[in-house]
């Protein structure tokens, strides 16, 4: 009776780092997401033999078919049905990884897709298979434009033209427009769209102008944002472009209160004496002759428009 007590012991003694330390044979991920021809991509990376596989998929309306990747390529048996996806191998899959396959969509019922349940092999073991973290089913690609700096009290002035194919959902929507997102109030932005029946385009024209005050000095942004509408009338934000700018003072304000004083002169002496520390001030407007050097010149220079005004 002792012997069979210590033999079970013994077992569960080896058994339990086993199983604390077994990591899952196939992993699934997602990929891309098409929300405009909706698809969204499956990975797969497996070091086990695969005879089927089944995991469950949310937030898609209609997923109707599973193709390409090595669905296609490998021959597999795949169906879609209540959301449940069922992959059968005719032949037993070997240890792979690389794209399993696009799952095709019409639309979305949730802010973002899941993949709550999954299984290999009909084991029924969840230990086996590691299924990814929800994923946002609107996720825009975030673009940074950065301008030229504009000086306080200057005019700033921006344009740009956007052309894409004239094409039409069945609700009457675009497929895809472009509207302006956030921009400081002192920016004034307009829109424009001019029909292109001849090329099948619609072109949008966009400007954005505005005289900037002694307040605004600093890192400035305007957006403009790229709006998809879907086959299913639901729209969203595809891209985000993010056009960034300063706002100066003038050249030789280096104390940064608006105006050109003899506390300008008094501190640029300072720095090229290095009595006054660097680190306090933005030496770009000492620099007023623009030779990459802070000099008696540009004293010189300060002095002279000081004495013009």
């Amino acid at each position: 009776m002792n012997l069979k007590i210590i033999s079970f012991l013994k077992y569960i003694t080896l058994a339990i780092p086993l199983t604390l330390s077994a990591q899952p044979s196939v992993i699934l991920n997602f990929g891309d997401i098409d929300n405009i021809w909706g698809s969204v991509e499956i990975y797969i990376d497996s070091d086990i033999p695969i005879s089927s596989l089944q995991f469950s998929i949310t937030g898609l309306d209609d997923a109707n078919s599973i193709y390409g990747g090595l669905v296609q390529s490998m021959d597999l048996v795949a169906d879609i049905d209540n959301g449940i996806v069922f992959i059968q191998c005719p032949v037993e899959l070997p240890p792979i990884s690389g794209l399993l396959g696009n799952i095709g969509f019409w639309g979305n019922n949730q802010d973002e897709i899941c993949m709550p349940w999954g299984d290999v092999n009909f084991s029924l073991d969840p230990t086996l298979i590691s299924l990814p973290e929800c994923v946002p089913y609107y996720d825009p690609e975030i673009f940074t434009i950065q301008l030229p700096n504009v000086t306080f009290g200057e005019l700033f002035n921006y344009s740009a033209m956007f052309i894409t194919p004239w094409w039409w959902c069945p609700t009457g929507e675009t497929v895809w427009y472009y509207e302006f997102g956030e921009s400081p109030e002192w920016l004034q932005t307009s829109r424009t769209i001019n029909y292109n029946e001849d090329w099948f385009e619609v072109e949008y024209y966009f400007e954005a102008n505005g005289i900037p005050t002694f307040d605004d000095i600093g890192p400035q942004q305007f957006s403009i944002l790229t709006e998809y509408t879907l086959w299913d009338g639901l729209p969203f934000t595809g891209e985000i472009r993010n056009y960034q700018f300063l706002v100066t003072s003038i050249p030789g304000d280096i104390n940064v209160d608006g105006s050109l004083t003899v506390q300008d002169i008094v501190i640029i002496i300072g720095l090229i004496l290095a009595s006054i520390s660097e680190d306090d001030y933005d030496l770009g407007y000492a620099d007023l002759n623009d030779d990459d050097i802070v000099d008696v010149l540009d004293v010189v220079l300060l002095v002279d428009i000081i004495l013009a005004e």
